[in-house]
């Protein structure tokens, strides 16, 4: 039995074959079978890891809950946002207006009534709105309301109301009614009425020098019926009522009430795989942004601002006493219909938000009340329609411009190993990484080979071995003072290994586990902050290089 024995590099004798840096690289070594006397099996293979991060790539490779925008320039701002939108609803109720009257006569209006036949009495005078909050009301233009009128006589004689509301007017015309009694030898006659006030205005500022008043003037007139005697006890009473259950204007001062209030509770998961501290944002802010067509100063106050880290700690996050309400612009008298849009933003000129930023939080939690006319300033107008549209959205903006002490990035994905033909015998393997950084944080890199296994039930891996015996430093990138890039850095690494350890972690793993710590570089000691930028990443390509004899039997 004979054997050819060649030893080629590459076409001469020996057999070596590269599997390098890129993904589509499929190499064979179909090209030997043109070599006289040899007989070689076609096979392909892939390079074991080809990986680029970028920082999108970093975040979505476990959560998706961050809206990640990009500036022109494309600096990588994250943002965590919760909506709070409030049902259309009338936020002021108006209270129900009261106006009474009880005549009656004295035995010298009886004396005269008697020889006249007719008494008349005429009288005006001024409903005033009880407020339920301090409000000053001066108009109401009337959705659905209405006038309850209930009125009551003993007298055994014919009798005439006219009830006249100068203030309360439909189409411009004021309020007039009249109710008669005729009395067909029955009391007390008694009669209930009530007048639909939808699409009525009312005016309740005295033509605009007051506020919760509405003028009106009743003229009652008694004719005599011969016969029937008037008593001292005779009495016309009369009972009305204004009630006004929706409007679709209300103007004057409305008082202080909360328009809205909730609590927050938001994830961070930018930093979930962080336990504590060692990021620092330069400028972290939580933003609150309303919608507002309430016609009236709209104030924010936050409180309980905390943030819990990865080691469940929480940390307070201090805002200044003298910034902690915000005021926002909201539509005047000659921007009514309009929706207006403000913010305020609490950042570290208010706060102590960026120290306690440094922490790694997982949560925001925070309390926050939209409050009308916070400061009750009474002698100004407010303006509410029938559906007032308030809508609130806060959000936690974490922009990455940082410095880094030490962050962990995980990576992990299945091994794909190249096939061997049959045949070759070992000599060595070599695996060769290749690193580029175009972040400018400084990297340290390991690759761990790892195997697929059950703990207490739960699918998870065990690591079998690690690449390097000491993890690989990759420089951080050359940035210019903008921090956009001027030059990536690039570092190769060679892991030699041989047959028999190739082959134990080729039949036992089945997966990598790549882990990069990085670290913003140092001036002296001094950390500096770098901008992030989503052009931005690091590369990790690794390739193995296998030598090897083959033998062919002839």
């Amino acid at each position: 039995m004979h054997y050819l024995h060649l030893q080629k590099k590459i076409f001469l004798g020996s057999i070596s074959f590269i599997l390098l840096f890129s993904s589509c690289i499929k190499d064979s070594i179909n090209d030997l079978a043109n070599i006289k006397g040899v007989e070689v099996d076609p096979y392909e293979s892939v390079p074991l890891i080809n990986t680029h991060m970028g920082i999108k790539d970093i975040y979505n490779s476990y959560s998706s809950s961050a809206f990640i925008v990009e500036g022109s320039d494309k600096f990588v701002t994250f943002i965590y946002q919760s909506n709070e939108i409030l049902p259309q609803k009338q936020f002021v109720a108006v209270p129900s207006l009261q106006i009474g009257y009880n005549l009656s006569m004295d035995q010298g209006s009886i004396n005269q009534f008697n020889t006249i036949g007719n008494y008349t009495n005429s009288f005006s005078n001024y409903a005033v709105v009880k407020p339920n909050n301090k409000e000053r009301i001066k108009k109401i233009s009337v959705k659905d309301g209405s006038f309850v009128i209930h009125v009551s006589s003993d007298f055994k004689h014919n009798v005439v109301i006219v009830f006249v509301y100068p203030s309360i007017t439909l189409n411009g015309k004021q309020l007039v009614d009249t109710i008669v009694f005729n009395y067909s030898g029955i009391s007390p006659i008694t009669i209930d009425k009530v007048i639909d006030l939808s699409g009525y205005d009312i005016d309740l500022s005295d033509r605009g020098i007051s506020y919760n008043v509405i003028p009106y003037l009743f003229e009652i007139n008694l004719n005599r019926i011969i016969g029937n005697p008037v008593l001292l006890s005779d009495k016309l009473i009369i009972n009305e009522q204004v009630n006004i259950s929706t409007y679709n204007y209300l103007q004057g001062y409305l008082g202080k009430f909360s328009v809205l209030k909730y609590s927050t509770d938001e994830s961070i998961d930018i930093f979930n795989k962080q336990a504590d501290g060692n990021i620092f944002i330069k400028d972290p802010k939580v933003r609150v942004m309303i919608e507002d067509g309430i016609g009236m100063p709209i104030t924010a106050k936050i409180s309980n601002m905390n943030v819990l880290t990865g080691k469940g700690v929480n940390y307070p996050v201090i805002v200044d006493h003298f910034k902690d309400t915000f005021t926002f612009d909201y539509p005047l008298s000659n921007q009514i219909g309009q929706i207006i849009k403000s913010g305020f933003v609490i950042d570290k000129t208010n706060s102590n938000i960026d120290s306690v930023f440094s922490h790694a939080p997982q949560k925001v939690m925070y309390d926050i009340e939209f409050t009308a006319n916070y400061n009750e300033l009474q002698d100004e107008d407010n303006f509410l329609f029938d559906k007032n549209t308030f809508n609130a959205n806060s959000s936690i903006e974490i922009p990455l411009e940082l410095k880094v002490y030490s962050y962990g990035l995980r990576s992990s994905d299945t091994l794909i190993w190249p096939k061997v033909p049959d045949g070759l015998t070992i000599d060595w393997v070599k695996i060769t990484g290749w690193y580029q950084n175009s972040f400018p944080i400084g990297n340290t890199v390991q690759i761990y080979f790892a195997k697929d296994s059950t703990i207490m039930g739960i699918d998870s891996f065990v690591v079998v071995d690690s690449l390097y015996a000491q993890p690989v430093f990759v420089p951080g990138a050359i940035i210019d003072v903008n921090g956009k890039l001027l030059q990536s850095s690039t570092v190769t690494n060679d892991a030699v290994m041989d047959d028999a350890k190739y082959n134990r972690l080729k039949n036992v793993v089945n997966k990598y586990l790549l882990i990069s710590d990085a670290r913003t570089s140092d001036f002296n000691g001094v950390f500096p902050f770098v901008k992030i930028y989503s052009d931005q990443g690091m590369d990790f390509k690794i390739g193995v290089e296998v030598k090897g004899k083959y033998r062919k039997k002839f």
